[in-house]
Order: C-alpha cells, then sequence, then structure tokens
C-alpha cells in the first residue's frame, strides 16, 4: 500500500489528457464557421506536439486560432507551429493530426489516450504511408 502511494507521488502530474482518435462532435462541428467551436477545436489540441514525416518537421499546435477554409472538403483546419528557423507555419486537417499526435512524445504531463491498434484510422493512415502517398495533400482531401 506505502509502495503504491510512493510510485504515484513520483509519477508525473497529469495536466491535459488527450483523446487520440477523431470524437464525434468534431465530425459534427468540423464545417461549421464559429469562434465558439473554434475554442472547442483549440481546448483539445492546443500545445501538442506532432512529426510531420513529410519534411521530419515536429510542429505545435498554435493556441491562438485555426485556419477555416470554405468548400466541399473545407472546414477547421489546425495550425502547426514549427519553431525550425525558416519553416512556414501550416494548416493540417485533424484527422491526420491526431494520428501523428498519438505517434509523437508531448510535453511532461500530457497524457494521450491511444487507440487500441487495428482502428480504422490506423488502418487509413498506414495504407497511405506504405503506399507513399504525399499525406500534406491529402490533408485537404482526407477531412
Amino acid at each position: 500500500m506505502i509502495l503504491s502511494l510512493v510510485q504515484v507521488l513520483k509519477d508525473p502530474v497529469i495536466l491535459i489528457e488527450f483523446v487520440g482518435c477523431i470524437e464525434d462532435w468534431e465530425k459534427e462541428l468540423k464545417k461549421k464557421n464559429c469562434p465558439v467551436i473554434e475554442a472547442r477545436f483549440l481546448t483539445k489540441y492546443k500545445n501538442l506536439s506532432f512529426l510531420f514525416e513529410d519534411n521530419n518537421k515536429v510542429y505545435t499546435i498554435f493556441e491562438g486560432n485555426m485556419e477555416f477554409h470554405q468548400g466541399k472538403t473545407g472546414g477547421w483546419m489546425l495550425i502547426g507551429d514549427c519553431l525550425e528557423e525558416g519553416v512556414d507555419d501550416e494548416g493540417f486537417c485533424q484527422f491526420l493530426v491526431v494520428t501523428l499526435i498519438r505517434k509523437c512524445p508531448q510535453a511532461e504531463g500530457v497524457k494521450v489516450h491511444k487507440l487500441a491498434v487495428g482502428n480504422l484510422e490506423e488502418k487509413y493512415y498506414n495504407f497511405l504511408s506504405l503506399h507513399h502517398f504525399n499525406i500534406q495533400h491529402l490533408s485537404l482531401v482526407c477531412c
């Protein structure tokens, strides 16, 4: 009993718990251009990091705002901020970012709840990676 209490005290404090999947509310609200919805997306994603495999750069989700794209394949796009000099910020769809966040180490205090291997998103992402599709261009199509 005392040993388990000591272990709990040694474990890092969890400040953010990230659900590593696209939640139902995200699917419903992705195409609604509203500042309240933008704030809800930012609450989930802000300050999380991911490695974008197309350019092998680490991005952190910008906490200030998002981009909204009009059109059939449009909707809310997260802004990835790369701290490396000379690399521009980019817009990313949540579908891609969720998958990449699950694979990237996060700051202390962030716990990522990963889905079981074999879910549809993971299979789809692995298929694209295996066939060397340009994932950067996919972000405008997949969401």
